[in-house]
């Protein structure tokens, strides 16, 4: 049987009991639907389990924005018809509609998490072009209101040597960066070969295999798309 939180709600098309319901067309749309919400629903996993912020998946979120838009005027076409299978049609659009919407907000409030949480990382290493435009106005104006926050509160009271909010040397480091080397549940989707995930041997990482190792290793592979988190 079909499991609500793998796939899409909508059933695919060889789903003889949805048929009865579903046109050709409307079964082909159904699953492009289960693509763009499986592809965000990975994106959200990815970031969830990094300890860093990852690149801001643009083309799927709005391709996902797209989506709900185009299920609710579907919905509300369907409304006008006032028959039994235009009402089993409405519930199971309403049912994909909120599920992509927590989705999104799921998604979107973790990276505000991350960029509130490294803001200072963030900005110190360049790492602007990871986050959308509007993530980058929040992050620059989190920062000066955070800054002129302890001025404000503090810093303006102390010598001028200690008022600064990112130093980093042998002593001290003010700036809070994420674990990478935590560690990390990963599937393979492409054959990577052997990799040093600081072992006493390097581990094949094999398309299909499924792994728990530090996220360090695994960085430049998860960013290209060949691994993904779970």
């Amino acid at each position: 049987q079909r499991r609500v939180m793998g796939n899409s709600v909508f059933a695919p098309k060889s789903c003889s009991t949805l048929s009865m319901f579903f046109d050709d067309d409307d079964l082909i749309q159904h699953e492009k639907v289960n693509e763009s919400v499986q592809r965000l629903k990975q994106a959200w996993i990815n970031e969830k389990c990094s300890p860093e912020i990852l690149y801001f998946e643009e083309d799927v979120v709005r391709q996902n924005f797209d989506l709900i838009d185009m299920q609710e005027k579907r919905t509300e076409q369907l409304k006008e018809t006032n028959s039994v299978q235009s009402a089993f049609l409405c519930d199971i659009y309403h049912m994909e509609i909120e599920r992509v919407k927590y989705l999104l907000r799921s998604y979107l409030r973790l990276r505000l998490w991350k960029i509130d949480k490294y803001a200072v990382h963030i900005m110190k290493e360049n790492m602007g072009e990871r986050l959308s435009e509007a993530e980058r106005q929040y992050a620059a104006q989190y920062f000066e209101m955070k800054k002129q926050h302890f001025l404000d509160c503090f810093l303006n009271f102390m010598p001028e040597k200690l008022k600064t909010l990112d130093e980093q040397n042998a002593n001290i480091d003010m700036v809070r960066a994420p674990n990478l080397d935590t560690h990390v549940f990963c599937s393979i989707t492409d054959d990577i070969g052997p990799v040093d995930t600081g072992g006493d041997v390097p581990t094949d990482l094999d398309k299909n295999d499924t792994y728990i190792c530090r996220y360090r290793p695994l960085r430049e592979y998860l960013l290209q798309g060949r691994i993904h988190l779970i």
